[in-house]
């Protein structure tokens, strides 16, 4: 069984997500592919940590 209160989001991911959020968006906006692929890769960092934790 899953410990559900390990799943929640921490201030530091959402803080985490949020800048890979405006990060993502600078970089579409430039067409800076390589930064918009970095970018979305450290957005799901917080979420592949919390369902690593979850198993």
């Amino acid at each position: 069984m899953v410990d559900k209160t390990r799943l929640v989001a921490q201030p530091a991911d959402i803080h985490h997500t949020a800048k890979a959020h405006r990060d993502m968006l600078k970089a579409a906006r430039s067409g800076d592919v390589h930064a918009y692929r970095k970018a979305v890769i450290e957005h799901y960092d917080p979420l592949q940590r919390v369902l690593a934790n979850a198993e």
